[in-house]
């Protein structure tokens, strides 16, 4: 139970670290082109 728990934590950490990869240029992309 505990690797599984620890295996869903550090997923789901990589998981957000992706997303915020991805977010972050397409952020300022759209800024830019907003403005």
């Amino acid at each position: 139970v505990l690797v599984t728990t620890l295996g869903d934590g550090l997923f789901g950490l990589l998981a957000g670290a992706l997303l915020v990869l991805v977010i972050t240029p397409v952020a300022k992309l759209w800024e830019r082109r907003a403005a």
